[in-house]
């Protein structure tokens, strides 16, 4: 009868978002927006481990912070190159979902990064000097599976401030990151490679140790669209109404299933939230 669920996966389960297991046999006729998924009757959360779970929970953290959220998005990719293997397309849709996320919070409460300032020489800098409840990440994701140390963040590159606009993974463990929930709002940043007794090694891995409460990550690329729908839908829920990052997130799922546009589970189960039950609040 329980409601909300802790899972931690074993192995390539890890790839599996358990929201869209059915709990019953659906009709023949139903459609996506019909489907008994586990999503419509309980709020999922997931950990690597039961002791990073537990250690997640009592790990004391700043009871006041000076700035609610530090969010980033649509990043100028055109300094990254233009070779094949660098060429990143621009995301234009997260520039509305940044300034939608951005204008929930008070003026003095909100720091947001658009394009050429979503540097990573900027993001850096505002973590470490503007310790803040949440943040906020919409840009590429790049994953390597294989040597998790090369995945990395793509954001802004600016001549001379000394970065080369990819956040990798050490550069994120590196960073005193006090906030209670980091969101990546980006391509596959759940994903990388599976450690037996550790679960996924990869970008959401680091922001927890680097300090974070919970993360906020995808299995795999969503549209740009349906995920700032998600995302709207999602902080409306966690900042309007006061509910835990997994009570949210899954809230927002609901709405997306509900949808004429986005029923299909590939819109709406790709973000998983992982850490603890209490974040951000």
């Amino acid at each position: 009868k329980a409601k909300h669920l802790v899972i931690v996966p074993d192995g390539n389960l890890f790839r599996i978002p358990f929201e869209v297991l059915l709990e019953s046999d659906p009709d023949e006729d139903a459609g996506w927006g019909e489907m008994p998924f586990l999503a419509r009757s309980r709020s999922l959360l997931y950990a690597p481990s039961a002791s990073v779970f537990a250690g997640l929970r009592e790990k004391k953290r700043m009871k006041k912070y000076g700035i609610d959220m530090v969010a980033a998005g649509d990043p100028d990719y055109s300094y990254l190159g233009d070779s094949s293997e660098r060429a990143l397309r621009p995301l234009p849709n997260t520039r509305a979902e940044v300034e939608g996320i951005g204008a929930l919070f008070k003026d003095d409460k909100r720091i947001v990064l658009i394009g050429s300032e979503a540097s990573e020489a900027a993001l850096k800098r505002n973590i470490a000097e503007n310790p803040s409840r949440m943040i906020h990440v919409a840009a590429h994701g790049l994953v390597d599976p294989v040597t998790p140390a090369a995945s990395s963040i793509a954001l802004s590159a600016v001549p001379g401030d000394g970065e080369d606009g990819f956040l990798h993974t050490l550069e994120i463990l590196a960073l005193p990151v006090e906030s209670r929930l980091v969101v990546l709002s980006a391509c596959e940043t759940a994903t990388g490679r599976v450690s037996r007794g550790e679960g996924v090694v990869g970008l959401s891995r680091a922001f927890l140790g680097a300090g974070a409460s919970a993360v906020v990550s995808s299995l795999w690329a969503v549209p740009d669209e349906s995920t700032a729908e998600l995302m709207n839908s999602f902080y409306g829920y966690m900042v309007g109404k006061k509910k835990p990052a997994y009570e949210a997130i899954n809230e927002a799922r609901k709405t997306l299933l509900e949808s004429d546009e986005y029923s299909h589970p590939f819109h709406w189960a790709s973000f998983i939230v992982i850490g603890t039950d209490k974040a951000p609040w």
